[in-house]
């Protein structure tokens, strides 16, 4: 079957170090114009790779397909990219939508807490966040939703949205909570 030839041929680069672990595969169109076959080809026999541990999909524009060491895997919710052109980047790694989310929340919550984000006053659009954090600007535009039902945050379309002027800041624990009948 070809997509088991062209994952033993991949596989094989990955082996002899023309695709070290931590490097990012070429893009799918050079890998299909390089190895003569479909896309659709390139994607089954990279999937096969992946159940096997030896690639991981890094979503996001700019981003890739990532070579993993099958005998040191990524632990976190983080993956060392090594771009071709010498420079390394921290991509998130498997299972990272929900951590990213909550990566953002956190994130958002902390500077309500350490004044960074004053009551009140406007936070980074969701574009600005999406791009902060390296992801989708649905995944940002889920953490403002979070935010928002917990009552961190408000809205005002168009303007953008906002710290909650009643929001209590308690600095136990570096955690912020708000202070009851809060909310707009």
């Amino acid at each position: 079957m070809l997509p088991t030839r062209i994952a033993a041929l991949i596989h094989g680069r990955i082996e002899d170090g023309t695709y070290p672990a931590g490097s990012v595969l070429p893009p799918r169109p050079r890998l299909v114009e390089e190895l003569g076959v479909s896309r659709s080809v390139v994607d089954q026999a990279c999937r096969a790779l992946r159940e096997r541990g030896l690639l991981v999909s890094v979503p996001g524009r700019g981003r890739g397909t990532v070579v993993v060491d099958p005998r040191d895997p990524p632990t976190g919710s983080e993956v060392l990219a090594r771009r071709s052109e010498g420079g390394c980047e921290i991509w998130p790694g498997r299972g990272s939508t929900r951590n990213t989310v909550e990566r953002i929340t956190r994130a958002v919550r902390m500077r309500i807490s350490d004044g960074t984000y004053q009551p009140g006053g406007r936070i980074p659009s969701v574009a600005e966040l999406a791009k902060e954090f390296s992801c989708r600007t649905w995944l940002a535009r889920e953490a403002v939703a979070v935010l928002k039902g917990e009552g961190f945050l408000y809205s005002l379309s168009p303007k953008g949205h906002f710290v909650c002027p009643d929001v209590a800041e308690v600095r136990n624990a570096g955690q912020t909570t708000r202070r009851p009948g809060g909310g707009r």
